[in-house]
């Protein structure tokens, strides 16, 4: 039979057409829709996956080779498992435990592309061999008892979370207990100190957990596109200095420390849009001399449930929001130069007993005239001036006449407000 060409566009045309959709018949024959995640729940469906394996210890159920561009959930198991050779390519979570009985599962020698491996209420899993390229990581939810060994991360690393279906929100509930070795960062090792005391971290790491710790020292650390560059947790008297954070989704994240020093770091955001400095309900410290800058997608400085803190000399620039507090108390505010903020440079909620005075605040990106560079709300005793030295701050935004009003359910104002920016570093 002699081609044509129109035959041979013909017939070329069917098998373009007719393999994608042998493929995805092949998919569905095996009970797995490409365009949707799996769902392995419970162990019946443990088993139907499996390729080898009867689910007890000796003889573990193997789900492997697995290659999906969507999400892998296994949930609700009782029995023994192993997932392995798995080629997971997606956004978000790309393989999600959860409600595993102890001791039961081994995830390794699996490649996540841009996703994430989440571990909830799952006790006593073994993770190792793993590979992460892209944006993800391994997220640690209410699970402990964990073997982390031999992974390699190109972004993100390790980071803890707090709720199943909303990564991102650190936990109370740290693990303590679990083993690891191993762990890279960009070629960079992930090190956790627990109950470390009267110590001077400054080894080269790409992420740094520091746990119970007391009289810690940190420095000189250059930590680039982490999930978190450091997490100080539970920790006494801890000193982070002159240090560098670039692309760090969170570059330090504090929660319940006492005694908390953190000085001439920098911090440049280009790529991820999160908050450079977190202090959760920390107490007692000094944030100084440190420099943010990013391209109106990061948070700058923000405080929760904090008291006692003095802030000073920092320049941000090109943040959403320069400083965030709620439910705070009792922080002075001081020689602090923040410009080009996306919204306002300040924002206050739900605290008390907070001062600020000869700080700058220009160029807020704000449309409305009559809003201010600065907003509080539900506050009390919030003071744009030093009552003392009848000093307030440079905004730019001021007429040049009267009171500078701040934005808040109740009239406050800055009495004082400057004609001319302060240098903060004299």
């Amino acid at each position: 039979m002699k081609w044509t060409e129109p035959s041979k566009i013909f017939a070329l045309s069917v098998i373009f057409i007719c393999l994608p959709l042998f493929g995805m018949g092949f998919w569905y024959m095996i009970g797995v829709n490409p365009f949707k995640p799996i769902t392995i729940n419970g162990d019946k469906e443990l088993a139907k996956y499996s390729s080898r394996g009867t689910g007890t210890t000796d003889d573990p159920y193997i789900v492997e080779g697995i290659n999906h561009k969507k999400m892998l959930i296994i949930k609700n198991t009782e029995s023994y498992f192993i997932l392995q050779y798995c080629k997971i390519q997606t956004t978000g979570d790309g393989i999600r435990l959860a409600y595993i009985r102890n001791n039961t599962a081994t995830l390794r020698y699996n490649t996540l592309i841009n996703c994430s491996i989440l571990l909830y209420s799952s006790d006593g899993v073994d993770v190792i061999n793993n590979s992460f390229s892209g944006l993800g990581g391994l997220q640690i939810g209410a699970s402990s008892f964990l073997s982390i060994y031999n992974n390699s991360f190109e972004n993100y690393g390790i980071s803890f979370v707090d709720e199943y279906y909303g990564p991102g929100y650190f936990s109370d509930y740290v693990p303590f207990v679990f083993d690891y070795a191993n762990n890279t960062i960009a070629d960079l090792e992930i090190e956790f100190f627990f109950n470390y005391s009267n110590s001077i971290i400054n080894e080269q790491y790409g992420q740094i957990f520091l746990l119970k710790c007391s009289n810690i020292t940190i420095q000189n650390q250059q930590i680039r596109n982490a999930k978190i560059g450091i997490f100080v947790y539970r920790t006494n008297s801890c000193v982070i200095s002159n240090c560098e954070f670039d692309n760090c989704y969170y570059g330090i994240y504090a929660q319940y420390v006492v005694g908390f020093d953190f000085y001439n770091n920098t911090f440049c955001y280009e790529l991820y849009s999160s908050s450079s400095l977190i202090i959760f309900e920390c107490s007692s410290g000094t944030i100084s001399n440190n420099s943010f800058i990013g391209a109106d997608n990061f948070m700058g400085i923000r405080l929760y449930n904090s008291k006692n803190f003095t802030i000073s000399r920092n320049f941000l620039q090109g943040c959403t929001q320069g400083l965030f507090f709620e439910y705070c108390e009792s922080i002075l505010i001081w020689k602090n130069h923040i410009e080009h903020t996306f919204y306002q440079a300040v924002f206050v909620m739900d605290s008390t007993s907070l001062i600020f005075y000869q700080n700058n605040f220009i160029l807020s990106d704000i449309t409305d005239d009559e809003l201010s560079q600065a907003s509080e709300h539900s506050c009390t005793s919030i003071l744009w001036y030093n009552v003392t030295l009848s000093i307030g701050n440079y905004w730019n935004t001021w007429s040049g006449t009267g009171w500078y009003k701040i934005a808040t359910s109740t009239d406050n104002y800055d009495k004082f407000p400057l004609t001319n920016p302060v240098d903060i570093y004299s």
